[in-house]
Formats: C-alpha cells, sequence, structure tokens
C-alpha cells in the first residue's frame, strides 16, 4: 500500500510542470524530487486543461464548481428528506408546486408550510413552538 502524504502546494506542482515544459522528463524529476512521475504527468495535463489545451477533461475551476454543487446537492436533499419527514404531505412539484402553501401539523404543532422554490420551504410556527420545532427537526436528521 503507497504512502499517504498532504497534497503538494500549487507552487511547488507549478514548477514542476515548467521543468517538463523546459525539456525534462517526469522520470528524471521524479528521481530528483518527491513526486512520482505519473503526480507530474497528472499535473502537466491538468495545466494544460487549464489552459484550454486538454483533453476535454475538467478545469480545476470547473472541477472545484462540481465539487462544490455535489455538495449543495446533498445538503439539499438532506433538508427535503428532513422536511418530508416533518409533515405528511406530498412534496412532490406535481403535487405542491412552487408558491404552495399548506397548514399541517408538525412535530405536534400546528404550522404553515410554503414552498418557495423546487427545493426550498419556509416553515412559519407559533414563536412559542420554534425551539421545539427546530429540536425536533435537527433530531430527525440525526435518523
Amino acid at each position: 500500500m503507497g504512502k499517504t502524504r498532504a497534497a503538494y502546494p500549487p507552487e511547488f506542482r507549478r514548477q514542476m510542470v515548467e521543468l517538463v515544459r523546459a525539456g525534462r522528463s517526469p522520470e528524471e524529476l521524479a528521481r530528483e524530487f518527491e513526486p512520482t512521475a505519473q503526480s507530474i504527468r497528472n499535473w502537466l495535463a491538468q495545466s494544460a486543461r487549464n489552459a484550454g489545451r486538454g483533453d476535454g477533461g475538467l478545469t480545476t475551476a470547473e472541477r472545484e464548481e462540481l465539487n462544490r454543487l455535489r455538495r449543495e446537492n446533498r445538503q439539499l436533499r438532506l433538508e427535503r428528506e428532513i422536511l418530508s419527514k416533518a409533515a405528511t404531505l406530498d412534496f412532490s412539484l406535481g403535487a405542491f408546486p412552487i408558491g404552495s402553501c399548506a397548514q399541517t401539523n408538525i412535530a405536534r404543532t400546528q404550522g404553515i408550510i410554503w414552498r418557495r422554490a423546487a427545493q426550498e420551504f419556509v416553515i412559519y410556527v407559533r414563536s412559542s413552538f420554534a425551539a421545539y420545532l427546530r429540536a425536533w427537526l435537527d433530531d430527525a436528521a440525526q435518523v
């Protein structure tokens, strides 16, 4: 099994890419420095993608955006799952379109749910029940 180490700093990667472009081979640099020749070739390919000359793979900025969108998607799915456990309403877009509003019992609390966007809901409850509902939803998120 290979060793695990911290990622190389971006400046170090840039220097390795520049040395390859200046004529040194990845294998030669791998012997002289710590990264493997394959890592150096990967950095070279990523650098070409970032400059618009790549093999069609994602640029660094696109990869960062993709990761951010995946995190956001996971969060939205979790929030939707929690909300679906909180009330006995059908939250599909067909049954509960954007702009819809419904009064229901949420965790033994009377409340109003308003769909603001496809994956965004607002819950209104009496202020005296707000802390209880928040704790209940937090507990539901742990399941």
